[in-house]
């Protein structure tokens, strides 16, 4: 953000049908606190055709609402000649918790060589509101839904699992 700077920066919010109620103010408040313009765009309707054609899975609809929102960003950074900046991080890379054609896709992965504290370390450093370094990390693609509930392993144990490879490869 520094190094870029908020005029250079839009943020899109695309919630799922479901997202958790704080998830609007929150996004507001992450956009004013960062100083950046953001645009919200439903996924609603987008889901709703799909649903008219077949139905799936828990899972595979919020893998479906993933690639989703990476289409819808694609669109808004092609049609205003932006790129699109990823949140993939390297315990979630390594796990492979991710949707492939969704939030592992985009043009630029800045912190894909960060484990998952480190995100948060560097965002404490940044002096981010804690209210969201403490906030359960979740993609919202359902209701109740959270990575370490995924995953079936917190982070503290996936990264130091992840930490003892790297010491030993």
């Amino acid at each position: 953000m520094r190094s870029i700077g908020a005029k250079q920066i839009t943020g899109l919010f695309l919630p799922s049908p479901t997202p958790p109620k704080e998830d609007n103010n929150d996004v507001a408040s992450l956009g004013t606190w960062f100083g950046i313009p953001i645009h919200t765009f439903s996924l609603q309707p987008v889901l709703a055709g799909y649903q008219e054609v077949m139905s799936a899975s828990k899972v595979a609809w919020g893998n479906l609402t993933s690639r989703i929102c990476m289409n819808l960003l694609y669109l808004y950074a092609n049609e205003h000649h932006l790129l699109v900046f990823g949140t993939s991080n390297r315990t979630e890379w390594y796990t492979g918790y991710f949707t492939k054609y969704g939030d592992s896709t985009a043009d630029v992965q800045p912190i894909m060589h960060l484990l998952k504290d480190e995100v948060y370390t560097i965002a404490s450093y940044l002096q981010i509101p804690s209210v969201f370094i403490e906030k359960i990390s979740s993609a919202g693609l359902h209701e109740g839904q959270t990575d370490e509930a995924d995953l079936q392993m917190n982070y503290v144990t996936l990264n130091a699992s992840l930490r003892s490879l790297d010491q030993h490869n």
